[in-house]
């Protein structure tokens, strides 16, 4: 039968910090990867918080689908969980494949294209003589 020796001490295992500087010490043992130290209830937070997370789109917990994600440029970056983020590429892939898709169209075709503006233009002109 194994003995549980409670831990005591004044400073937190990951920040350093003194009890006096932030409060009381907790011998934590984290439920999700077996975790086991003297923290802060600051550091706690900080640990607890990953798994806590929930994406804003579809409202599930964050750490049960890949963690926590940014997606898009510093000016708009939108935080998700990874399973959104990889739907929001693919949809994003799709529609500059379309776009490529349409622009090499007009590019591959030009004769078609001249041939219809000059037919269009034979039209218009043929109707305003009448």
């Amino acid at each position: 039968m194994p003995i549980n020796f409670k831990r005591e001490g004044n400073v937190c295992d990951k920040c350093h910090k003194q009890n006096t500087e932030v409060g009381l010490m907790t011998d934590y043992t984290d439920p999700h990867d077996g975790y086991r130290g003297l923290l802060c209830s600051e550091c706690i937070k900080k640990r607890e918080k990953s798994y806590t997370e929930k994406c804003p789109k579809c409202k599930r917990l964050a750490y049960e689908h890949g963690g926590m994600s940014f997606y898009g440029e510093p000016p708009n970056v939108e935080k998700m969980c990874l399973e959104c983020v990889e739907e929001k590429e693919e949809k994003t892939t799709k529609r500059n494949e379309m776009k490529l898709k349409i622009k090499n169209f007009s590019k591959e075709h030009w004769k078609f294209w001249i041939a219809t503006i000059i037919s269009i233009l034979a039209i218009i002109i043929g109707l305003s003589r009448l």
